[in-house]
Order: C-alpha cells, then sequence, then structure tokens
C-alpha cells in the first residue's frame, strides 16, 4: 500500500570549474557545486573574461542557495515522506474473526508518525451482523479514523440507512469501534416507515436499529 536522481554538471559547468584555482561549496540540497574565488590568467582579456564568467556564475549559485535553503526543503522532504496514500481501497474491518465492516474510498491517506486514516475524498461502508448479512450502509464525503482510539468519525452529507430502510441524516456521526455504537451531537433528521424524527443529536448501535435521541426538536408522522 505504500504509495532521487542526481544532477549532472553540464560541460560547461565543469570548464568553469577547472578554471579555478581556490574553491568552496554552496550548500545546496540537491546538489554541490563548487565555484571559485580566484581565477588563473593567460593574458589581460582572457583573464578578465574568466573572471567576470566566475562572478557571475558565483551570483547565479548564491541566489540558488538562497533559493533552496535547505531547512525548507528538508521540511517539505519530511511532509512529503510522513504519509502513503493508496487509491480504489476495498478493505475489511473485523474483531475477534468476526467482520464487522467493509470499508470503500476512492483515497486513503496513512499518516506515518501519527496513527490516523484519512478519506477526503468520500467513503461508503457497509456494517455486517453475525451471520454476514448488511443490517447498514453508511455514506459520507469525509472520513477519519484514529487507530489507536478506535474511533471513525465520518463528516458532510452524511447518510445511514438501515435494513428497514430507515434513513438518518446529519453533519457528522461518530463510530466507537470499542462500544460499537454511533452517535452524533449534530442536527440529525431520521426517517422512518411511520414518522421523521428532527433532533439535536442521537446515539444508536451499527445496526441503526435502536435510536437514543438527545433533544428531540418535532415529530412528523407520514400519512400513506
Amino acid at each position: 500500500m505504500i504509495v532521487k536522481t542526481s544532477p549532472k554538471s553540464s560541460p560547461k559547468e565543469r570548464t568553469l570549474t577547472s578554471e579555478v584555482t581556490s574553491v568552496r561549496s554552496c550548500p545546496s540540497p540537491f546538489f554541490s557545486f563548487s565555484f571559485g574565488e580566484g581565477v588563473r590568467r593567460t593574458d589581460e582579456v582572457r583573464g578578465w573574461g574568466k573572471v567576470f564568467k566566475t562572478l557571475l556564475l558565483l551570483s547565479l549559485f548564491v541566489f540558488s542557495c538562497g533559493k533552496n535553503d535547505p531547512a525548507k526543503v528538508n521540511k517539505l522532504s519530511k511532509t512529503e515522506v510522513l504519509k502513503e496514500v493508496s487509491t480504489g481501497v476495498d478493505a475489511i474491518y473485523s474483531d475477534s474473526a468476526h467482520v464487522k465492516a467493509r470499508l470503500i474510498t476512492p483515497k486513503l491517506v496513512r499518516f506515518i508518525t501519527d496513527p490516523i486514516v484519512e478519506m477526503p475524498i468520500g467513503l461508503k461502508v457497509n456494517f455486517y451482523d453475525k451471520s454476514l448479512k448488511i443490517n447498514a450502509r453508511l455514506k459520507a464525503d469525509y472520513g477519519i479514523r484514529y487507530l489507536s482510539k478506535g474511533i471513525t468519525v465520518v463528516r458532510k452529507n452524511v447518510e445511514v440507512v438501515n435494513l428497514k430502510g430507515d434513513t438518518v441524516k446529519t453533519e457528522e456521526l461518530t463510530w466507537d469501534e470499542n462500544t460499537d455504537k454511533v452517535h452524533s451531537n449534530k442536527f440529525v433528521r431520521v426517517k422512518t416507515k411511520d414518522e421523521i424524527i428532527l433532533a439535536e443529536g442521537f446515539e444508536s448501535d451499527i445496526s441503526f436499529s435502536k435510536y437514543t435521541f438527545y433533544k428531540i426538536r418535532g415529530t412528523i408522522a407520514i400519512r400513506e
């Protein structure tokens, strides 16, 4: 799931370097290059020409060293290698040999330093009962899982449909894998066969068949 070339000096650069009498290095994170403080002199005209070329080369590489600050480049490089990106992920979550959920996401980012897995462009989750039958389906625009805590949070356009056809809609939902409970402190809309329930927060099991509402704002009866 885990998802360097050395630049070579051009012939011109090698020629200029060979004219150097004393050298010092330019600390570049990508390559090293030596330039001179003094130049061999063969005659007055050629000597000043070489001096001019050397000074020009010096100014270019000093500018290069200023632009490619080693500390900044090193920081950027570490940022790049501290995460792994996978695409087209289809993963199974199980506990004690019991399959509990199946995750499908187009992009999954795993952070190396922190035990976190992020799903930044959407996800779908199927929840299973002990007989491996789907008892609820979830989808959301964003998700993040804290591996060490056993907690998954989904956000934005969260929708859950259970086995009975009840629909839960909210903007944030938390699944606690330790208790097999899901809950939300956000506004939630639950539509059942008989009514629509509007509430501020709720709690449920992972099959979304037993609800506990925190603050009910209203109910609407559905008439056939």
